[in-house]
């Protein structure tokens, strides 16, 4: 069957066809931004059980813009101890892990679970949750420090052994 044998994405062996998707674990981060024990223990189950590749969480590159929300962030050198941590007991199964980044929320923070959250678009766009807020519209240096935070972000990545990137793009 295929879905057992070798899979290749670019340069990236995968022992096997099975991906995770990524999907939300905010409730295990900590309050500093870093991924909790029981969030590592949580991918490291999925390795354990066969996966061949693992797609986590949403990591925030950048608290400049729109706070610091309980959230994975991976936007300081400081980060390659903890991803380190996860790579290797992912790697430990014969699994690769990407992780995905993000620059944020943007129109689909939800007001009523975010709170004030300063909600901010390429454009002036409705809120998806409230049509009645409107997003402030993103500056033109604020898009380049976005830029520039993907960057360091996946430098940050790349230094901790995690496998590849995903581009979290729906915001």
């Amino acid at each position: 069957m295929k879905l057992f044998e070798l899979g290749k994405i670019g340069k990236l062996t995968i022992k096997n066809r099975i991906v995770m998707a990524p999907m939300g674990v905010g409730e295990l981060a900590e309050p500093e931004g870093t991924l909790s024990q029981r969030g590592i223990d949580y991918y490291v189950a999925r390795a354990k059980g066969g996966t061949g590749l693992i797609t986590t969480f949403a990591a925030r590159v950048s608290r400049e813009i729109e706070g610091h929300l309980r959230r994975v962030f991976v936007d300081d050198s400081a980060d390659v101890a903890w991803l380190n941590k996860l790579a290797d007991a992912v790697h430990g199964y014969g699994a690769k892990v990407a992780v995905q980044l993000t620059a944020g929320m943007g129109r689909v923070a939800n007001p009523a679970y975010w709170g004030k959250v300063s909600m901010v678009a390429p454009s002036a766009l409705p809120c998806f949750w409230d049509p009645s807020i409107t997003t402030r519209e993103l500056a033109i240096e604020e898009i380049e420090r976005l830029v520039r935070a993907f960057e360091f972000s996946a430098e940050i990545l790349r230094t901790a052994g995690i496998d590849a990137v995903e581009l979290h793009g729906h915001e």
